[in-house]
């Protein structure tokens, strides 16, 4: 099949497609293209996909993948991609960043099965972060999200060794630990806080190690937050 740009869609193809961080209008028109056109979509939480394919009235069947996929269950997509094409996407963004996307494409790359991989690339929440932040980001180290408890510390003395700006993600419900953990640093870094990049209620939040802890009022603990640190 064609898309509107002469791309032609191939069966025995996982299409590693990027969705929109927040606000729907960031979407390509390539990734439109992919999603309307592959025969299922494998997707991380299969409702929140689907309410997002729905919103640009695209209908397809599902497959899950999430952290607790079996070897079974991987098998069973492989098998539908030996003769199908599929587009993998996650709940926002880029797939295969924070999310476990990375074990579908390794599975494929472990097998005797001729399927390829494309990538459909768009928004990532890192990069517009890294946009944003004013630091230098020609090297920078991502850390995906904070622990929840055990290897909280050695996270944060990761943090505080840092040769590269430190960009991480955190929930809102942990944020204003996190905040905490970072006014314990040793040097008095630049920070800047992104919360709910591209969404309604966009704030971005600069400030430093010295006075982090009361950056962000606690009535805005809400959303997703991604956090940038200078070294």
């Amino acid at each position: 099949m064609k898309s509107s740009y002469g791309a032609i869609f191939y069966m025995s193809t996982l299409y590693i497609v990027a969705t929109p961080i927040g606000n729907l209008g960031d979407i390509s028109q390539r990734a439109l293209d992919t999603l309307s056109s592959v025969d299922f979509v494998i997707a991380e939480d299969t409702r929140q996909s689907g309410k997002l394919l729905s919103a640009y009235d695209i209908s397809k069947p599902y497959m899950s993948l999430h952290a607790h996929t079996t070897p079974r269950e991987l098998k069973s997509i492989l098998s539908r991609l030996k003769t199908e094409s599929a587009a993998l996407v996650t709940d926002a963004g880029t797939p295969g960043i924070a999310d476990p996307g990375g074990l579908l494409v390794k599975a494929i790359e472990d097998s005797d099965d001729d399927i390829s991989i494309v990538p459909i690339p768009g928004a990532s929440a890192v990069v517009t972060a890294l946009s944003v932040a004013g630091m230098r980001a020609n090297q920078f180290t991502f850390l995906g999200y904070v622990p929840h408890k055990k290897g909280r510390n050695k996270f944060f003395n990761g943090i505080d060794k840092a040769l590269h700006t430190v960009v991480f993600f955190e929930t809102p419900h942990r944020i204003g630990k996190t905040l905490e953990a970072l006014s314990g640093l040793s040097k008095n870094r630049r920070i800047v806080i992104c919360r709910e990049l591209t969404k309604m209620h966009e704030t971005i939040y600069r400030t430093n190690v010295s006075d982090v802890k009361n950056s962000v009022p606690e009535d805005e603990y809400r959303g997703e937050f991604v956090i940038v640190i200078e070294v």
